[in-house]
C-alpha cells in the first residue's frame, strides 16, 4: 500500500523532479486528511503553518475585495498544492480555502519542512523550484501578487542554502551539490575546478584585532570573491574562515589564474593597516583540483584539493597551488616492495658510513616512540664515531628522563632550545613526524635542511591522510608498521649483516643493550606492550628484539640509574611509564568517561579542557590522551575516542584521538577521517589522530555525538 502511495505521489507536479527514494523521505513528514464538500480549511487572516497537496477532489481559493465580499481567484485540482507560503514564512493566510467537492489532501507543516531543509537541502531546493514555478503560473493566470510571490520564492530558496552571515552558499549545499557537478562535468566532458580557500592566520587575526575586525575581513573577502569569480561559479562558505568554490567550465590554468588574482586583491583590504598587531595584510592559502584530471569522485577531488591547499601552506601560505604542481611535496604511502625497502635502508647505512655530523629531530610534544627512535639511531651513529645531537625541548626533559638517561651515557648532545642548535651539520634525520609543520623548532630545522650538501633522512610510520615526506627521495624509510622504533631496528638488522662495515669500524655487536632497550621502549609504548601490532611480521620482530635484550642482560651487567631501571622494569612487566603527574592527569579525565556497547569516549568541552590545562599544564596532555585511548579501547572491546580543546599560538584546535581494541580488527579507523572529511589528521587502521579549528564547529557536543553514532553504526553493520 505504501509503494502504491509513493508511486502516486511521484506523479504529482510538485514531486516529479524527485526520485522515489526522495519522495519516500518527504512522505514521512506528511499527514493525510479527508474532507467533505464545502469544508472551510482556513480563512484569510488565520495563522498558518501547513501547506496542502490535493490527492483527489478540488478546492477553491477566495480573497476579500472589500465590504466583506470575496471573490474566487483559483481552483486547485488533483496533483496541485496550496498554502505554501505558510510553511516558509509562517505568515497568516492570504486567502480563504474551501473544498468544492469531497477531497483527500496531504499536509506538510512548517516544522516538518524545516527538518527537510536541514537534513535534505537538495530535496528542498527541488520542491521549492516546483513551488515557485507553479506559483508563478498560477498568479499569472489570476493577475495578482505576482511580484511578491516571485520575491518570496527566491528569498525562501536562498535562505535554505545560504550562509546567514556572508550570503554565500552554505556547507550543506556544497555537500549536496558537489557530486552532481562532478557528474555533469564527466557526462558533458567539460572542465570543472574545485577550489579550497583558507584565510591565513585567521585565529591570530581574531585574537590580536578582535572578532569585529575578523568579521569585517570575512565580509570584505566575500565581496572580492564575487568580483573575481563569475555568476555561474558556486561560492561556498565551507566553515569559519574556510571557503570552497566550484568553478563550472574552468580548467586548471584558468582557475589558477583567477586564484592568483584573488590573492593579489586580498592584499588590498585595508582593515589591518594602522592597527597594532603582527599581521599587516590579508592573505589566503588556496588549493585547486580539476575534474577529471585529479579525480572523478567527491572523495578524490576533495582530497586532492585539500592536498593542494596544504601544499600552499607548507610553501609559506599566501599562494595558490594546482594539485600536482608542487614538486617538493609528496604524500606518504607504504614502501612498495622488499627491493625498494632494501635500497632505502642501504642508502641510510651508507650515510652513517660517509657523513660526520648528524642532527636528529622529531615532532612537537614527542611521545616515547619519537624519542626512543631518535635515541636508538643516535646509538648507531655512536657506533661509527659520528657527532650526533638530539633535539628535545627542555619542557619534555622530565617526561622522557628514562630515555635521555640512556643518551647521556654516550657522546650524544641533547639540544633543549633553538639557541643551542648551531650550524655544523651535514645530515638531518627526522623521526616519527607526519609532516614538516609538526617538527620541533620547525623554522630553524628547515633552514638547516635547505643548506647545500645537507642530506635529510626520514624514519616514520605515519601514512597517507595529510602526512607528507620530509626526507630526500630514496632516504625515506616510511612504512606501514606500528612504530618508528621498529624501523630503526630494521636498519640495525640489515647493518648487522654488513660484516665489512662492522670490521672497518671495529663494531663487535651492533645490538648493544641500550640500543635494544630504546627500540623496545618505542615499540611497546606505541603498541600498548604489543597489543596493537598490525602484522605477524611485527610480532616476530618484537620477539626477536626481546630475545636479544634478554640475552644481553644475562651475558653482561651494566650500571643503571633509577630512571633506566624504571624503563627496564616497564619492558619486563608491561607497565606504562607514567610520571606521578601524568597518572594524576589520567585519573582526572576519567571523570568525563562515557560509553555505549561499542565505544568508550572522553570528550572535554572548552571549559573542561581549560580546567585540565590549568591544573596539569598542556605538555603532558597529549601523552595522557594517548594512554587513555589505549586503555578505553580495551575496556570497550571495540573502539575509544578522546577529544579536548587545545589552545595553540596559531589558534584554538580540537584534538581527537581514536584507538581500536587489539581483539577487534574489522574497522579501518581511517574511514572516520574520510567520512567526516577531516583535513588535518592521519594514522593507521588501528589508531588515528586528527584536529580541527574550534571555529569550524558550531556545536562540540553534537560533533562528538555524530562521531559516536557513526562509529557505533559501522561497527554494528560489520559484526
Amino acid at each position: 500500500m505504501r509503494l502504491e502511495t509513493l508511486n502516486k505521489l511521484n506523479k504529482l507536479n510538485i514531486f516529479t523532479s524527485l526520485s522515489l527514494e526522495e519522495v519516500s523521505c518527504i512522505h514521512t513528514f506528511m499527514k493525510q486528511h479527508k474532507f467533505s464538500k464545502g469544508r472551510e480549511l482556513f480563512h484569510e487572516g488565520d495563522p498558518g503553518e501547513e501547506m496542502y497537496i490535493v490527492l483527489d477532489g478540488e478546492v477553491a481559493i477566495f480573497i476579500q475585495i472589500g465590504n466583506g465580499e470575496e471573490t474566487e481567484v483559483a481552483r486547485i485540482k488533483e496533483g496541485s498544492f496550496f498554502g505554501e507560503m505558510s510553511i516558509i514564512e509562517k505568515d497568516v493566510r492570504s486567502a480563504t480555502c474551501r473544498t468544492v467537492s469531497a477531497c483527500t489532501l496531504l499536509s506538510l507543516n512548517a516544522q516538518g519542512f524545516q527538518k527537510i531543509i536541514r537534513n535534505e537541502p537538495q530535496i528542498s531546493i527541488k520542491i521549492m523550484n516546483r513551488m515557485l514555478n507553479t506559483a508563478i503560473n498560477r498568479l499569472q493566470n489570476t493577475g495578482a501578487f505576482l511580484s511578491s510571490m516571485i520575491k518570496w520564492g527566491e528569498d525562501a530558496r536562498s535562505r535554505a542554502v545560504s550562509d546567514d552571515f556572508t550570503g554565500l552558499y552554505n556547507r550543506r549545499f556544497f555537500d549536496e551539490t558537489l557530486k552532481e557537478e562532478i557528474s555533469n562535468a564527466v557526462k558533458n566532458k567539460h572542465p570543472f575546478s574545485l577550489v579550497m580557500v583558507d584565510l591565513d592566520h585567521f585565529g591570530t587575526l581574531n585574537r590580536e584585532y578582535g572578532e569585529n575586525v575578523g568579521d569585517a575581513v570575512i565580509l570584505a573577502a566575500v565581496k572580492i570573491f564575487r568580483e573575481i569569480f563569475d555568476e555561474t561559479d558556486i561560492l561556498v562558505r565551507y566553515g569559519g574562515d574556510e571557503f570552497a568554490f566550484m568553478l563550472i567550465g574552468k580548467d586548471g590554468k584558468t582557475a589558477l589564474s583567477r586564484c592568483r588574482k584573488l590573492g593579489e586583491v586580498l592584499h588590498k583590504i585595508d582593515l589591518l593597516r594602522g592597527k597594532s598587531g603582527s599581521l599587516k595584510y590579508v592573505s589566503a592559502s588556496i588549493g585547486i583540483a580539476v575534474c577529471p584530471e585529479h579525480g572523478t569522485t567527491v572523495h578524490h577531488l576533495l582530497a586532492n584539493a585539500d592536498k593542494a591547499l596544504y601544499a600552499s601552506k607548507e610553501a609559506g601560505r599566501d599562494r595558490a597551488t594546482l594539485f600536482g604542481e608542487s614538486k617538493n611535496l609528496a604524500w606518504k604511502v607504504s614502501i612498495k616492495n622488499t627491493k625498494e625497502r632494501n635500497i632505502i635502508i642501504d642508502n641510510i647505512i651508507n650515510t652513517l658510513v660517509e657523513r660526520n655530523s648528524f642532527l636528529l629531530n622529531g615532532h612537537k610534544n614527542p611521545d616515547e616512540d619519537c624519542i626512543a627512535s631518535m635515541a636508538a639511531f643516535a646509538l648507531l651513529c655512536c657506533k661509527f664515531s659520528r657527532q650526533v645531537s638530539i633535539v628535545i625541548d627542555s619542557s619534555c626533559r622530565e617526561k622522557h628522563a628514562h630515555l635521555l638517561d640512556i643518551c647521556r651515557q654516550y657522546p650524544i648532545k641533547i639540544i633543549e632550545s633553538p639557541e643551542q642548535l648551531g650550524n655544523n651539520y651535514d645530515t638531518v634525520a627526522v623521526f616519527d613526524t607526519p609532516k614538516l609543520t609538526m617538527l620541533e623548532y620547525k623554522d630553524h630545522i628547515k633552514a638547516i635542511m635547505q643548506k647545500e650538501n645537507v642530506k635529510v633522512l626520514e624514519v616514520d610510520h605515519h601514512l597517507e591522510a595529510d602526512g607528507t615526506y620530509i626526507g630526500d627521495e630514496n632516504y625515506r624509510l616510511v612504512d606501514n608498521v606500528s612504530s618508528s622504533s621498529e624501523l630503526v631496528g630494521h636498519i640495525a638488522m640489515k647493518l648487522s649483516k654488513k660484516k665489512h662495515f662492522l670490521e672497518q669500524y671495529g663494531i663487535a655487536n651492533i645490538f648493544c643493550q641500550d640500543f635494544l632497550l630504546a627500540v623496545l621502549i618505542g615499540i611497546l609504548s606505541d603498541t600498548q606492550h604489543g597489543k596493537f601490532m598490525n602484522t605477524e611480521r611485527e610480532k616476530r620482530h618484537l620477539k626477536y628484539f626481546r630475545e636479544l635484550f634478554d640475552k644481553s642482560r644475562s651475558s653482561k651487567a651494566i650500571e643503571h640509574t633509577g630512571s633506566r631501571k624504571a624503563a627496564i622494569k616497564a619492558i619486563e612487566y608491561g607497565m606504562a611509564i607514567l610520571t606521578e603527574q601524568e597518572e594524576a592527569c589520567y585519573h582526572y579525565i576519567l571523570q568525563y568517561k562515557k560509553f555505549n556497547s561499542k565505544i568508550s569516549w572522553i570528550a572535554m568541552n572548552e571549559q573542561e579542557s581549560d580546567s585540565l590545562a590549568e591544573q596539569f599544564g598542556t605538555t603532558i596532555i597529549p601523552d595522557v590522551a594517548r594512554y587513555a585511548a589505549n586503555i578505553l579501547a580495551e575496556e570497550s572491546n571495540y573502539v575509544s575516542l578522546i577529544a579536548y580543546y587545545d589552545k595553540k599560538p596559531e589558534g584554538e584546535l580540537i584534538q581527537l584521538r581514536m584507538r581500536r581494541s587489539k581483539n577487534y580488527r574489522v574497522l579501518d579507523l581511517r574511514k572516520i577521517i574520510e567520512y567526516f572529511q577531516i583535513k588535518n589528521g592521519g594514522g593507521h587502521e588501528g589508531a588515528i589522530g586528527f584536529r580541527l579549528p574550534s571555529s569550524s564547529l558550531k556545536n562540540f557536543d553534537e560533533f562528538i555525538n555524530d562521531i559516536v553514532l557513526y562509529t557505533t553504526k559501522i561497527i554494528e553493520e560489520n559484526l
